[in-house]
């Protein structure tokens, strides 16, 4: 199954890019996503903790289960005052 990663922020500067496709096996829950990502991305391992995540427009908090075609979206956090 085929899904969109988008990235903002920190993230997107790890991953080289905003926006990319990942292709993963049917069935595959956010812990896959997070495994193909950081295996690539070996920098975005340390972020990964912090990050929001949401699924086709719905913040979520651990696991999943993905189809093909959602969007995961990847937020690092915000810091500010």
């Amino acid at each position: 199954m085929r899904i969109t990663i988008k990235a903002l922020g920190q993230v997107a500067e790890v991953l080289g890019e905003r926006e990319l496709e990942l292709e993963l096996k049917r069935g595959n829950a956010m812990s896959s996503v997070r495994d193909a990502l950081c295996r690539e991305h070996p920098k975005l391992t340390p972020l990964w903790p912090s990050l929001a995540i949401a699924v086709n427009g719905e913040f979520i908090e651990g696991g999943c289960p993905l189809k093909s075609g959602d969007e995961v979206l990847l937020l690092p956090p915000i810091s500010g005052g």
